[in-house]
């Protein structure tokens, strides 16, 4: 009840009454309620049409970001290279800079777990307090 009167307490005194009700008379005859519940019903039919296990699998593959970035690269294919002997150092940098950034993971993953496991040896009672 407090909040249906908080709700009311916040509406302007100088709210045009009349008119709300004039557009809201005006919309309820446009856009009567059985026709908006039909077109709420086959807008829910048209996006939901997952009715089988497979139409699940099919819908959750296109949305996943790897399958989302295909589909944009092949609407806008990027224009070739002025030189094809341009895009031959990048393709070569870019994955230098991968094996960088994967030797980097590997080498902190190790670190990691280094200091874990000389966690556990210093003080196993702390490590069982933490991870029970």
């Amino acid at each position: 009840m407090a909040s249906v009167h908080q709700l009311l307490s916040k509406i302007p005194q100088d709210l045009p009454y009349e008119v709300l009700i004039v557009q809201a008379e005006e919309l309820f005859s446009h856009y009567p309620p059985q026709e908006l519940a039909k077109q709420a019903a086959l807008q829910l039919r048209k996006s939901i049409a997952i009715s089988t296990f497979q139409d699940f699998q099919m819908a959750t593959s296109r949305q996943r970001p790897d399958a989302v970035l295909r589909k944009q690269f092949q609407e806008k294919p990027r224009p070739p290279p002025a030189n094809a002997e341009a895009a031959t150092p990048l393709v070569a940098a870019n994955q230098l800079v991968k094996m960088a950034v994967w030797g980097l993971t590997a080498t902190l993953g190790a670190a990691a777990f280094a200091v874990v496991n000389s966690a556990v040896e210093w003080a196993p009672e702390f490590v069982s307090q933490l991870f029970p």
